[in-house]
Parts: structure tokens; C-alpha cells; sequence
């Protein structure tokens, strides 16, 4: 089994603040529609959230703030990754509501996959690190990335063991991040 933490705590700053998980595509906050995706895979057993908002409670998930604060996503997956129950825990951002159900079946056909620490889609070199399956054993190095002040979550790749899935560039529309209104019109968003 599998958990499923969405990140849905950042402050949505290029987005005038707002918090970009409950931003609308089709009249469904995004977070929703990737919850429903999400729901698709019996392997994942749990769905937790990382926020540091109130504004999620409806969902009737376990939301968890960041225990060490304006640290970006790392601090989101510090905060959830030592709650899961699980594990592995398949990591999505709740700003990628065209995030195709197709990237995380390629992520969870990965053989073998407790030799990995780190599972992770990359695109002609460039890599979507917050998207991917991480371990619990990648907590140690989140601890050490968070002590040195320099909050980079690619900073995982250099001491742990990752596996990459290759993917075409017809994937990158589906793991495209919602950060600007622009980014949101494109996509046909409603407030």
C-alpha cells in the first residue's frame, strides 16, 4: 500500500495570494479533481494534506501544517511524509489539477521499488520533483536539506537513491503548475 500527500500550503503569491487549491477548473476546486484521480488506484490507502490553512477542514482528510515554517515544499513533506501510514508516499501539488492518471500509473510500474528512495518523472533532463513517490527513508536528508537553510527539495537527488521515469514530452501539459493568472486562464479556470 501507498499513501497520497497533495501539497496545497504554499501562499499562492504570483496568484494574488489566493490558495491555489481551491482555485476552479470545471467548477471543481482543484484539489478536488485530484483528490477523484487520486481515488482511481486501490494501491494508495490514504490521502493526507499538507497546508497551513484552515480553509481545507471540508475535506474530511488529515491536513497537517508545516512544522518548520516558510521553508517552501519541503516543509509540507517534512510535516506529512513521518505521518503516513505508509512506507512510500506517491507526492502531488494541489496546483496541477491536468495531472494525468497515465504519469502516476508509469510511476507506480516501477519494479523493485523499495531499492529506490526517490521515484520521479523527467522530461528531456528536467526533472518535476514534486511529483513523484518518496520514502520515509528520505527523512533523514529533508532534516539534514532543512538545517543547512538551503530549502531546495532537489537538493533529495544528490545523496539518495532515485529512479527516474523517462517521459515523453506529450506529459508536459499534464504536469503543468498553475503559478500565475495566466497559467489559469489557459486552462479555462473559474474563481
Amino acid at each position: 500500500m501507498l499513501s497520497c500527500i497533495i501539497l496545497a500550503g504554499g501562499r499562492g503569491s504570483r496568484m494574488g495570494y489566493v490558495n491555489k487549491a481551491l482555485l476552479k477548473k470545471d467548477n471543481r476546486p482543484f484539489i478536488s479533481i485530484i483528490i477523484e484521480r487520486i481515488l482511481n488506484f486501490s494501491e494508495i490507502g490514504e490521502i493526507i494534506i499538507s497546508s497551513n490553512s484552515l480553509d481545507l477542514d471540508f475535506l474530511n482528510l488529515s491536513v497537517y501544517s508545516d512544522e518548520v515554517k516558510d521553508i517552501g515544499p519541503l516543509g509540507g513533506i517534512h510535516a506529512t511524509l513521518s505521518k503516513t501510514a505508509n512506507d512510500f508516499a506517491l507526492i502531488v501539488p494541489c496546483d496541477t489539477p491536468l495531472l494525468d492518471k497515465s504519469i502516476i500509473e508509469k510511476l507506480l510500474s516501477v519494479e523493485e521499488r523499495e531499492k529506490y528512495d526517490l521515484i520521479i518523472p523527467r522530461i528531456n533532463g528536467q526533472v518535476e520533483i514534486l511529483v513523484g513517490l518518496y520514502s520515509k527513508s528520505l527523512l533523514p536528508s529533508i532534516e539534514e536539506i532543512i538545517q543547512t537553510g538551503h530549502y531546495s527539495v532537489l537538493k533529495l537527488l544528490e545523496k539518495n537513491r532515485t529512479k527516474y521515469v523517462d517521459l515523453s514530452e506529450e506529459y508536459l501539459q499534464f504536469l503543468k503548475n498553475i503559478n500565475k493568472p495566466k497559467d489559469f486562464l489557459e486552462i479555462g479556470g473559474t474563481l
